[in-house]
């Protein structure tokens, strides 16, 4: 085919001068027994003869089909791309990939459908439509800052830089600086030194490069040293640790708030292990159910440096003798004060292995009290000397008064 060949074109759609009444729209479907449509054409009664039944066909229907296609086909001769119509894509199934249809927002520009079947709108969704134009500078926005052969120019909305032009017919080397405000620019015939002042604030690829590899190091320095630190991070639960854990804390004895604890919760029940310094500067491991907010408790403490545990009440606890022979262990209350000898009920069978503890029974007059062995006696087969201090609220004091005094002895029997 030539150019030549298109040898017509509608300038005037067929029947555009038509009186009304003999020119009709074409429906989808047919309305009336003979009349043409879109679905059916011509329908075949108006091609059967009269005298079978048939019909003459309409020219008014004639002239309807032949002025939409002349319609039609002027609107194409004439370039006209049509915008997106939801109706047509819903009567044919979605635009087919290929179709091109007007911008919904930009004159002049066109929007290509990229799968078939697209039935979205590109003014709200733009899904299978492609805008080959997008990203392209307008011609608007290119900026020849100098006159001359030709030029370049870096000025971009609010930016600031340098360029270099060819200035006039003579194609003299003009530098061009824009001003710091994005306005009109300096333009000069300028020297290298004017060049390398005007650009001593701007660092070299050299320097942006070395600045680059320093902070990568750091930067893999530090996530060096942080993955350490996280591989070494004992978890909050059910983690397992080598080595030591330090606490390091202010101290004072009988004062649980100033010591680092170690706290074990079950439920509401709350049990803690701390260390202290008594006033003879003797370590001591401390438990028991104290816990910052709740009330002080008198709690277990194990003494290394004497080798002696005490209860709560102040007694020593018992050690676990020898099990060579039957154990025996004998239950009591007494009357007794500081230096007196406790008998046991029953004489034990051997001075070994005998140990006691003591609970006192009441308060000695609001007063608390502790019993223990007197100092340098062990009890023995037959009985013990023991020895009962009283708080007076300064000092401790010796129990010149019997108290009441629960024991409990155990030896062999």
């Amino acid at each position: 085919m030539k150019q030549s060949d298109v040898n017509h074109l509608f300038a005037v759609p067929w029947a555009a001068q038509a009186d009304s009444s003999t020119i009709a729209s074409i429906p989808t479907t047919a309305t009336a027994i003979g009349r043409a449509s879109m679905a059916l054409g011509f329908p075949k009664s108006t091609m059967t003869p009269i005298a079978a039944g048939g019909v003459p066909p309409y020219g008014e229907d004639m002239n309807g089909i032949l002025s939409m296609l002349s319609v039609a086909a002027r609107a194409s001769e004439a370039g006209l791309l049509r915008p997106f119509s939801a109706d047509f894509a819903n009567a044919i199934g979605g635009y087919p990939a290929g179709a091109t249809v007007a911008h919904p927002s930009i004159s002049g520009r066109f929007l290509i459908c990229t799968q078939d079947g697209n039935e979205n709108d590109p003014a709200s969704n733009m899904a299978g439509w492609a805008d080959p134009l997008a990203g392209l500078a307008s011609a608007s926005s290119v900026q020849n800052l100098v006159s001359g052969v030709w030029g370049a120019s870096i000025k971009d909305g609010d930016r600031q830089g340098v360029g270099l032009f060819w200035q006039g017919v003579s194609q003299a080397p003009c530098f061009v600086r824009l001003e710091s405000d994005g306005s009109t620019p300096f333009t000069a015939l300028v020297t290298r030194a004017q060049i390398d002042s005007w650009l001593s604030g701007y660092a070299s690829n050299a320097a942006l490069d070395a600045a680059k590899s320093s902070l990568n190091s750091a930067i893999g320095a530090e996530t060096n040293r942080a993955q350490a630190a996280e591989n070494g991070r004992v978890a909050k639960a059910g983690d397992t640790m080598n080595g030591n854990i330090v606490f390091n804390s202010g101290n004072q004895f009988a004062n649980w708030a100033a010591s680092p604890q170690s706290i074990y919760q079950i439920g509401s029940a709350i049990m803690s292990i701390w260390g202290q310094v008594d006033g003879a500067g003797n370590i001591q491991l401390v438990l028991g159910g104290n816990n910052p907010g709740q009330p002080y408790q008198t709690p277990w403490i194990f003494n290394p440096n004497k080798r002696i545990a005490f209860t709560p009440s102040g007694n020593v606890l018992m050690e676990s003798g020898d099990t060579s022979a039957p154990r025996m262990r004998q239950c009591f209350r007494v009357q007794a004060k500081i230096g007196d000898l406790i008998s046991w009920p029953k004489a034990f069978s051997r001075p070994d292995g005998v140990f006691a503890t003591f609970t006192c029974a009441d308060s000695g007059n609001g007063r608390t009290h502790y019993v223990n062995y007197a100092p340098g006696i062990t009890p023995g087969q037959f009985n013990v000397l023991i020895s009962v201090l009283a708080w007076d609220g300064s000092y401790m004091v010796g129990e010149k008064n019997p108290i009441t005094i629960d024991v409990t002895v155990e030896g062999y029997a």
